[in-house]
């Protein structure tokens, strides 16, 4: 991430927490990676295939053995092996990430208890994400580093980094764009 933030001092417990729920709000919908048809919906063949391989030219060999994969892997006559369930899993996260950076706007909600410099608060902040600070948040996901992405959110709703020096204990957090499912 470009920008520095400190370190948040909170249990291995209330950063699971955040990395669980916060990934399960922007991922939601997103398959499992051993369900190849269920990603081809959801992303397109075309643009699957390309993500595969890492190219769009339909004419390199690495476009055409993901083409191949997928018709084995649709049609049941070879299994996903953990290796390609990570790669087709990532495919399309990387996808949703895309269309939410398209969207360019997204509504992170984060209610929790706040440790400050001065004293603990239970609080609800509120931030719509454009921008540079969308560009941040979606790059802090995609190297997975949730809290870093929840630090982002409170400084786009006004908190300052230096002034709130962790979460003592997480309440809820919600994430909603025009590209993800349900919203």
């Amino acid at each position: 991430m470009p920008r520095g933030y400190p370190d948040w001092d909170m249990s291995g417990e209330t950063e699971d927490r955040i990395a669980r729920e916060l990934a399960a709000e922007v991922y939601r919908g997103v398959p499992p990676g051993t369900d190849s048809v269920a990603a081809e919906r959801q992303v397109g063949r075309e643009e699957l295939t390309a993500r595969l391989a890492g190219t769009s030219d339909r004419s390199s060999r690495a476009w055409k053995t993901a083409r191949d994969n997928l018709t084995r892997w649709r049609s049941g006559r070879r299994a996903i092996g953990p290796r390609n369930a990570a790669k087709l899993r990532a495919a399309v996260e990387a996808a949703r990430r895309d269309r939410i950076r398209e969207s360019r706007v997204v509504n992170v909600t984060i209610t929790a208890n706040w440790q400050t410099s001065r004293t603990a608060w239970i609080g609800k902040a509120v931030a719509d994400l454009t921008g540079e600070d969308l560009a941040d948040f979606l790059t802090a996901l995609e190297q997975r580093d949730y809290v870093g992405a929840l630090q982002i959110a409170a400084e786009a709703y006004g908190l300052d980094p230096e002034f709130v020096m962790s979460i003592n204990e997480l309440g809820e957090v919600t994430v909603s764009s025009d590209a993800i499912p349900g919203n």
